[in-house]
Order: C-alpha cells, then sequence, then structure tokens
C-alpha cells in the first residue's frame, strides 16, 4: 500500500513488530516507537499484466458493492482481491488497453502474464503529483496512490485503476509524470459560482430604487370625479 512507516503504543503490538523481519525500530517518542516498512516504495514495476473485470466499471456499486456476503456487507471483485492474498500476483483493473486479459468480474481467474518489469528511478512526489523515470516502455507499473479521476498523467497510458484502489500506468516515455488536474463538473462549478458573486456584487452596488408608496388614498375631490364620470353634467349639478 505505500506505507513508510508502522508506529506502535501498546506493548503486545511493539513486541511483535520489532519480530516480524520487514519493519526495522527507528526511534521512540514517548508512548510511540516507528518503525520503517521494508519494500515500501510508493512506485513500483510490475511482474504480471493486469487482468481486466469484464463488464465492471468505477461506481463504488459495481466495484467495491457488486456482489455482499451472508452478512449483507459489500464483498465486490475489489474486496474479494484484496481478502485473498492468494489471488495478487494479478492485479484487477476495472479498464485497461485492449492488449490486457478480460475476466469474469463474478468469479475472476486471471491467467499469470508475466512482463518485463522496468526499473523505477529519480521518484519525486510533490502533493499533487508523482514522477519517475524508468528504463524501457511497454511495461505496466503500480503507483501505490489512491485512484482518483482527476488523476492525469504524461508519458503513460492510463492511470489504470487497480485493486483494492490504486493507479498502474503504462510508459510511453523514459519520463512519467502524474498531475492531481481538474474534471470538467469541477470548472463548471466554479463558473457558477463566479457567476452568483457577480450577481450578487451588482445587486448590492445599483442605486436604491424608490419604494412602492402603497395604494392612493382617495380623496374627495376623486371620489366625486369616478363617481360622476358616468352621469350627464345636468344631474351631477
Amino acid at each position: 500500500m505505500g506505507v513508510r512507516y508502522y508506529l506502535s503504543t501498546s506493548a503486545q503490538a511493539t513486541t511483535a513488530a520489532r519480530a516480524h523481519p520487514d519493519l526495522t525500530e527507528l526511534a521512540t517518542s514517548g508512548p510511540w516507537v516507528i518503525f520503517q516498512v521494508a519494500d515500501s516504495d510508493l512506485v513500483v514495476p510490475l511482474d504480471n499484466q493486469p487482468a481486466v473485470l469484464d463488464g465492471v466499471d468505477d461506481a463504488q456499486a459495481d466495484w467495491i458493492c457488486r456482489t455482499k456476503d451472508d452478512k449483507g456487507k459489500c464483498a465486490g471483485p475489489a474486496v474479494a482481491w484484496y481478502m485473498d492474498p492468494s489471488a495478487q500476483a494479478v492485479f484487477l483493473a476495472s479498464s485497461g488497453p485492449a492488449g490486457w486479459q478480460r475476466v469474469n468480474a463474478d468469479d475472476p481467474k486471471p491467467d499469470v502474464r508475466a512482463v518485463d518489469p522496468a526499473e523505477v528511478t529519480n521518484l519525486q512526489v510533490g502533493t499533487d503529483h508523482i514522477g519517475f523515470d524508468v528504463d524501457h516502455a511497454g511495461s505496466p507499473v503500480l503507483v501505490k496512490a489512491s485512484y482518483f479521476p482527476n488523476w492525469q498523467v504524461r508519458g503513460a497510458d492510463g492511470p489504470y485503476r487497480v485493486a483494492p484502489n490504486l493507479m498502474v500506468v503504462i510508459p510511453t516515455s523514459d519520463h512519467v509524470e502524474l498531475t492531481y488536474g481538474r474534471e470538467p463538473i469541477e470548472w463548471l462549478g466554479y463558473a457558477l459560482t463566479a457567476l452568483g458573486i457577480a450577481a450578487a456584487v451588482f445587486l448590492a452596488t445599483r442605486p436604491a430604487s424608490r419604494a412602492w408608496a402603497g395604494p392612493r388614498t382617495p380623496t374627495v375631490d376623486s371620489v366625486a370625479e369616478s363617481s360622476n364620470a358616468d352621469v350627464p353634467r345636468h344631474l351631477a349639478r
């Protein structure tokens, strides 16, 4: 999952962590004991080609809750893959290039198709970007960051969503750059917000209009005039 550090506080957890070969104790701070996790690089090459779940999209109803267990909890393909270590040699994807195998979403049994792993170097990570170099293009690379449609990539195809919720890209050049961008619906929201602010400013700066005075109070003369309007003049006198 790309987690670099493990922190423990209880005596039981700390004892177990100290005995684990993949955890190296680094420091203590108050009740916390800090361990570094081995082999937790953010970007790593894949040994096998991912498999695309046929007929599944990125919606939660498909990806996570396509099926449920006997307790009514979501047990869709991403959840089932995550809970089954024996299946994790091949990552399951919600989409991918035509060359990737397609498998039944309800009972995925992908073939293991080995690829020539790319060597990943020069990793650069910021708040909204991930960059790295590869020694050759064409082999899938796993990016251990949460997939979201806003991620965009240059120098590669993808990103493709893979279980449990990570990303795979296929480099098309020796340098790959992922950036967290904006979706069209977000730009529409910004535009509507700006329009609303402009309308509020316009209404606030308009000259005040004269208040409505209400219905006119009739006078004796006006009543007489209206009463006599249709009466012959000699009778009105």
